[in-house]
């Protein structure tokens, strides 16, 4: 049977909409684009055309493999990060939207410290980073390119996660090493600023891994990090849950034992994966008892053109998914 880019389109999306996926639009279109290897833009300019039954048999297969539950990253193999296209492999997480925000920051605190450092002309020591828990290396050479006085670190316990970012980027500001975050005095350095995504909440002693990143910090040094938020890691079974009405609209957010602090072990892709809860207050008190001064604590809402990119991501207006904290040593 011949059909039309159009056609395709239209039975694509009904498939993952049935499937429950919650942006069918938006996937439909990706995996369209990535069968047919065209941009978004020449698929609209393509919607009348019949499509060839090559492409027609890759782009059922990677529909059923996103019925399946595997993100559609992950099956096109690239997404849009930071105004580049970084590629992915499951061997490294997806950038969230909120992640972009951390490196516009990570850049302006860069970008600060670089400017001040320009008198000193050629002899102006550059701004040295600390990337924790890099994964794919998408912020790390992205603040390089930013700030091109910048040296970034990135550290990573996954040997996997460090080969797609050698291989992402060969900047020699960059330099990676296989290592875990909790074990960063074995640099013997210190950085002017430390920053991490997503990566705190596995940390099971947090006070003791603070003061390790304050002494790693050079005065007025600053740490920059995003950890999910502590309404999302407090349920003990990883089960809260959105409440919708009878029209299957979310209108709430169930959670619980957000005083019950401590390891959770849940399914978060695969069976097992083990964080650590804490309270709002466990995590400033920890920063502040190691001597952070606390600048400024965010709980994101996405911006426009990510609940465009991503319209389930209006869903954060009920609750928040993530914290971002800023913190400098004084």
């Amino acid at each position: 049977m011949v059909s039309t880019v159009n056609e395709l389109y239209l039975e694509t999306r009904r498939t993952l909409r049935a499937a429950g996926v919650e942006s069918p639009e938006l996937e439909a279109r990706l995996l369209l684009c990535h069968a047919l290897g065209c941009s978004r833009e020449k698929l609209l300019e393509r919607m009348q055309m019949y499509v060839p039954d090559s492409a027609r048999s890759v782009l059922r297969d990677m529909t059923a493999r996103r019925v399946a539950g595997e993100p559609v990253a992950y099956i096109i193999g690239e997404w849009e990060f930071y105004g580049m296209s970084l590629n992915i492999s499951p061997d490294v997480l997806i950038p969230r939207p909120e992640t972009e925000m951390l490196v516009r920051e990570a850049v302006k605190i860069a970008s600060r410290l670089h400017r001040m450092r320009i008198p000193y002309g050629k002899e102006a020591p550059p701004v040295r980073a600390l990337d924790l828990c890099t994964g794919s290396g998408c912020i790390a050479w992205s603040l390089a390119l930013s700030v091109p006085g910048t040296r970034v670190v990135g550290v990573d316990i996954s040997e996997k996660m460090l080969e797609v970012a050698k291989a992402e980027s060969t900047d020699e500001k960059i330099t990676y090493l296989n290592m875990s975050m909790t074990d960063i005095e074995n640099l013997g350095e210190k950085f002017d600023l430390i920053y991490s995504s997503l990566a705190f909440h596995y940390v099971e002693d947090f006070d003791s891994f603070a003061k390790v990143i304050f002494n790693c910090l050079n005065d007025g040094g600053q740490l920059l990090f995003s950890q999910e938020h502590p309404i999302i890691t407090a349920t003990v079974d990883g089960k809260g849950h959105f409440n919708k009405d009878k029209n299957g609209n979310r209108i709430s957010y169930t959670f619980s034992d957000y005083h019950r602090t401590g390891k959770r072990v849940i399914t978060w892709y695969v069976d097992g994966v083990v964080k650590y809860h804490r309270t709002f207050s466990d995590i400033i008190n920890a920063l502040a008892n190691a001597g952070f001064v606390i600048e400024q604590v965010v709980e994101p809402l996405p911006e426009q053109w990510a609940i465009e990119k991503l319209p389930t991501m209006a869903k954060e207006y009920i609750k928040p998914n993530f914290l971002i904290i800023k913190a400098r040593k004084e």
